[in-house]
């Protein structure tokens, strides 16, 4: 599925098998809304991404830059960011979510700033190599990994229930605040 440009700057896309979307017509300010039982993969999307609850299949998504937010539905599936396209000034915003059910957010090649404050699910972040990466852990349990053992990290994980587990990977150095 490839979007083209619109008027209202939404879009949906629907489908209970495996889908793929295109979102470079999509622009900065649009959100565009996933539902449906199958799997999906999306990239060049610019902004807003939530996923409904009836997208219970998997989601992947490939950043472009200038920052992304992505909300889901607690009933939604697993969620699977490459933030490899992230400048190391652009945010990863994620919200949403479940605690539970398997309902885990997936973070791979961040190399600046992801807030999922807002965030129920389980969350694991695999930074890239390169400047120094700041993570906000959202409510549930989080794994921070570092692709060397060069990788610095500031972690806020203020917004974590008690009892949730905060897992550090491979990095030089990391503040939890």
């Amino acid at each position: 599925v490839t979007l083209v440009d619109n008027a209202s700057g939404d879009y949906s896309v629907y489908s209970t098998t495996t889908a793929t979307v295109d979102g470079g017509a999509s622009g900065i300010g649009d959100t565009v809304y996933l539902g449906g039982a199958g799997d999906k993969t999306i990239y060049n999307l610019l902004k807003n991404l939530e996923i409904l609850a009836s997208n219970t299949g998997a989601t992947t998504v490939t950043t472009v830059g200038g920052g992304l937010s992505i909300n889901a539905a607690a009933e939604a599936g697993s969620v699977s960011v490459d933030a490899e396209s992230l400048a190391g000034a652009d945010t990863l915003t994620l919200s949403g979510g479940a605690d539970g059910n398997g309902h885990a957010f997936e973070v791979s090649n961040l190399l600046g700033l992801l807030d999922a404050s807002g965030l129920n699910s389980i969350l694991s972040v695999a930074l890239s190599a390169g400047a120094e990466s700041t993570v906000t852990a959202g409510t549930n349990a989080t794994t921070v990994s570092g692709s060397d053992s060069t990788k610095t990290v500031t972690i806020d994980a203020s917004a974590m229930n008690e009892g949730k587990a905060l897992v550090l990977n491979n990095l030089a150095a990391a503040a939890v605040v």
